[in-house]
């Protein structure tokens, strides 16, 4: 039950193009809503061998979206803004493509991020916001490589505040 099948595929796509073609031609504005509870009461069969894989499908992405408010709290630093940061990005993005959250990032995912801006960007305020972090990060890199951004303003947090 991990996917819908190949024929079940096509017959949803038959099935919504129809139905969005007769909803076009026919009431103005009928809503997307109005077309899928259309769809649903007139192939109550179908709907049914879709349930369990729909329903999954939904669960997983509750599930998802759960996980990541989980992580965020557990974090407890997503509010922490030190002074002079502000405006920073929640995620940068890395040389392979992929988007990493700012506070999971250590100094050479930064350094990288740089490079990437200053490719793609004249300089500007976005620029030596980084190059700030960046600096701030190199400070802590010495007693500890793979420190992120998280943890650096968890540590400048506790060293303002024991001031």
């Amino acid at each position: 039950m991990t996917r819908v099948t190949g024929n079940m595929e096509k017959q949803i796509e038959k099935l919504l193009n129809e139905a969005i073609e007769l909803a076009d031609l026919g009431e103005a504005g009928i809503s997307s809503r109005s077309i899928g509870e259309r769809i649903y009461d007139s192939e109550p069969e179908l709907m049914e061998q879709l349930k369990p894989f729909w329903m999954v499908d939904r669960l997983v992405w509750l599930i998802s979206r759960k996980r990541r408010a989980r992580k965020r709290l557990q974090r407890g630093n997503a509010q922490l803004v030190l002074p002079g940061f502000y405006g920073l990005p929640q995620a940068i993005f890395l040389p392979d493509g992929q988007r990493k959250p700012l506070d999971d990032a250590n100094v050479t995912q930064v350094r990288e991020h740089i490079k990437m801006l200053r490719a793609r960007l004249k300089p500007n305020s976005r620029i030596q916001l980084m190059e700030a972090v960046l600096k701030l990060m190199q400070r802590y890199s010495p007693q500890h490589p793979r420190i992120t951004w998280g943890e650096v303003k968890k540590l400048e947090f506790e060293s303002r505040t024991a001031e």
